[in-house]
């Protein structure tokens, strides 16, 4: 298949290597190969000819990832023991009525 894109980040040509900036028209040529992961060759305005006027403007896109505040929780062994008594029954001091 082939279109005509913006570069959404910095780019080289496939055909001549010059460097492409974000938003520059760029032809992108897939080819699909089945179950395969597709084929994608990128040719930048000066290979390919003319970009068409109707190409939309570049929109800018973010990749950040919005941080959240952490949050701490209590480490508990199985049954609801908490980690500190757990550490406190190692030493082998037992609490009356537990065998042993």
């Amino acid at each position: 298949m082939k279109t005509w894109e913006r570069a959404a980040w910095p780019t080289a040509c496939g055909g001549c290597g010059r460097l492409l900036a974000a938003g520059d028209p760029l032809f992108v040529l897939t080819i699909e190969r089945g179950t395969l992961t597709s084929i994608r060759r990128l040719r930048c305005d000066t290979c390919e000819g003319p970009a068409p006027p109707d190409l939309p403007p570049f929109i800018e896109r973010t990749s950040t990832i919005t941080p959240r505040p952490l949050t701490r929780f209590a480490p508990v062994l199985p049954l609801g023991t908490p980690l500190a008594d757990w550490k406190a029954r190692a030493t082998g001091e037992r609490e009356p009525g537990e065998e042993g």
